[in-house]
Order: structure tokens, then sequence, then C-alpha cells
């Protein structure tokens, strides 16, 4: 009998501090898992991402974005006025200095960004969220014929091109190069079958004369590079020969 005595004192010694332990944490607990749960936003929020590059009057396609060039963001909320909000914007998880709903950053050096956007309301409340990620786009080069009747070629030479007639200006065209480029800071070069020519004012565009006992074929190769933006080189080439 003693026995069964100290059995149940021994096992209310251990129980009982259990139990108040429980009750004592159970708010605390409940408070910390309240305290962790993010606010679900109540609105919701599109981002526009607009490369501040160049690209010809006649090609339909978007400026796309590049590396070391200004890329625009553009936040559109769902319904409202983007004036009534302000914006917390971030690349890569670095802030930027903007608090509207429009943004512009540069990076010298990804090919990739996540970028994002918490909208929050007067009362500062988070009312949307938005994550994008954006791929980096590589300038480039696309040659074109220039005819003094025919004007602007609106096909692009690819491989190979014959030139009809005596003489012919190729010219090269850089797509999604930096709109504020100084166009004195590009160091361009012009090649003809291995061969450095003068391209004379314009550096985009190259004049070709039929010469008197013209070859089967001729390479014509064209580089440039940006010395304010390392990243930014262009180059390409094509093979060109004279029709009759």
């Amino acid at each position: 009998m003693n026995s069964s005595i100290k059995s149940t004192v021994f096992l209310g010694f251990w129980l009982l501090p259990s139990i108040a332990a429980a009750q004592m944490f159970a708010p605390i607990t409940s408070m910390l898992t309240t305290a962790n749960e993010a606010p679900t936003p109540s609105g919701s929020v599109d981002v526009v991402i607009e490369g501040q590059t160049y690209k010809p009057s006649f090609y339909s396609g978007r400026a796309e974005p590049t590396t070391g060039n200004v890329i625009r963001l553009v936040a559109i909320p769902a319904g409202r006025d983007p004036q009534d909000f302000t914006y917390q914007w971030t690349v890569n998880g670095n802030g930027i200095a903007a608090t509207g709903p429009v943004a512009t950053f540069s990076d010298l050096f990804s090919t990739k960004l996540r970028v994002s956007v918490n909208v929050v309301d007067n009362d500062g409340a988070l009312w949307a969220r938005k994550d994008e990620m954006i791929t980096l786009s590589k300038p480039q080069v696309v040659f074109y014929e220039e005819n003094v009747l025919r004007g602007h070629g609106s096909r692009a030479i690819v491989d190979s091109h014959t030139l009809i007639g005596e003489e012919g200006v190729i010219r090269a065209e850089p797509y999604f190069i930096g709109l504020q480029a100084d166009p004195a800071s590009y160091r361009t070069a012009w090649k003809v079958s291995g061969g450095p020519v003068d391209s004379g004012g314009d550096w985009r565009e190259l004049l070709l004369q039929r010469p008197q006992s013209p070859l089967s074929n001729y390479r014509i190769e064209f580089s440039a590079r940006n010395n304010d933006n390392l990243a930014e080189v262009i180059s390409g080439g094509f093979d060109l020969n004279f029709g009759l």
C-alpha cells in the first residue's frame, strides 16, 4: 500500500509541471504563429519591363533589355490609380531608390534578374506583390542593302548576298544598343575578305563598288564595341558576290 502511494506521488510530481508548462507556453506559441503569418495581399499588380535600347523604326518588335543599359519598370495596379500607393522595388534583393510606379536601373554584369515590387496602401498595409524574372538579351547586328532606287532593303542579309549593279551600300543595323550611348564612344571596324576598310562618314554604312575583275566571293565583316559599356559588343558577317 505504501508502494502504491509513492508511485502516485511520483507520477504526480512529473505530470503536474508538464501540464502547467503546456498551459503557460500555449499563448506564446499562438502569438508566434500569428506573427509569422504573412498578410495576404488584397489586390494584384502587373509589371511592364521596357528595355531602353535602340531598334530600327521599321522593326515591329519591342526594344529588348540588355546588360549595362537602362531598364524601365512600370507597375500597373489592377483597377486602381497607380498614384494611390507607395512602391518598394528590389532587383536581385537589392533596393532601388524609387517609391513611385515607375523605376529605372541598369545592371553591368547579370544575364538574369529577379525584379520584385511591393505595393503598399496609405495605411502601410501590403496591397499587392509581384515577382518577375528578366532574361537580358544581347545586342546584335543585322545587315541590309540600301539601294539608290529601292531605298532601305526590308529583307535582312543572313549568310550570303548578291549585289546587283555597279555599286551598293551595306548597312549594319545595330539592335538593342543603349539609347543614351554616345556614337563617338563606339569603336567600329569593317573588313572585306580580312582586310580593313574605311566606312567614311556613317560607321554603320559601307559603300561597295564592283571591281573590274571581281572575285567569285567576298567576306564582309563588321564589329563594334562601346567603350562606355564593355558588355555592349556586336559583330557579324556574310558572303558577298557581284551579280550580272
